[in-house]
């Protein structure tokens, strides 16, 4: 009985942390310093990866696309293109991709062994999978740089960020979704020493 109380504390103290913010916000660099501070992170979007090596998911996706799977495999770039302009097939690889998803990953987090695990969760309000989290942390940025970070990475025109970022939630409206919940929400408006920096002082807080 004492043996099986020690556990339930070490269940209760344990902390789900979702690490989440728009495109080009710099929530990959905040969940990379989290990491390099030896904690648990799982990522939504190396999970998808996962899930395009996986027939079962690719037959779904070609059902939904048929001219995105060839060979069994399918063409992102196609993918994309017909996602990012069409809002109905937006709508529908993200219902039959996001429990996939976040099914992967709860079960990730909850084989792990550790006071904190965290997170990295793109669509989080999106998909409305905040309350599934003690914590949440999110990175905010001015657009401008959202618009520059993602123009140097991926190599999108500005129309093309800005149809990605309208596709995504509203952070302006942040306020109000997180009012009930456990959130920090960071600016990323310096540096990446500078981010650093605030994302040590957080997780040092939430120890």
């Amino acid at each position: 009985m004492f043996v099986k109380q020690i556990a339930n504390w070490g269940e209760f103290m344990r902390k789900k942390i979702a690490i989440t913010g728009g495109i080009g916000s710099g929530k990959s660099l905040a969940a990379k310093y989290v990491a390099d501070m030896g904690y648990p992170v799982f990522s939504c979007d190396e999970i998808n990866r996962e899930l395009w090596q996986n027939s079962a998911y690719i037959e779904k996706i070609k059902a939904l696309f048929p001219a995105c799977v060839s060979n069994g495999k399918v063409d992102k770039n196609v993918l994309k293109s017909i996602v990012f302009n069409d809002e109905t097939a937006l709508k529908k690889l993200n219902e039959t991709a996001h429990p996939m998803i976040m099914e992967r990953l709860y079960s990730k987090m909850n084989n792990c062994e550790s006071a904190l695990i965290f997170a990295e969760v793109p669509l989080l309000f999106e998909e409305k999978y905040e309350d599934d989290f003690d914590v949440i942390i999110i990175i905010t940025r001015a657009l401008d740089k959202r618009i520059q970070a993602v123009q140097q990475r991926d190599g999108f025109s500005i129309e093309e960020v800005l149809k990605r970022i309208s596709a995504q939630f509203d952070y302006s409206t942040l306020e109000n979704r997180i009012k009930n919940l456990t959130a920090y929400v960071i600016k990323n408006d310096g540096d990446e020493m500078n981010l650093k920096e605030k994302i040590i002082a957080v997780v040092s807080n939430l120890k």
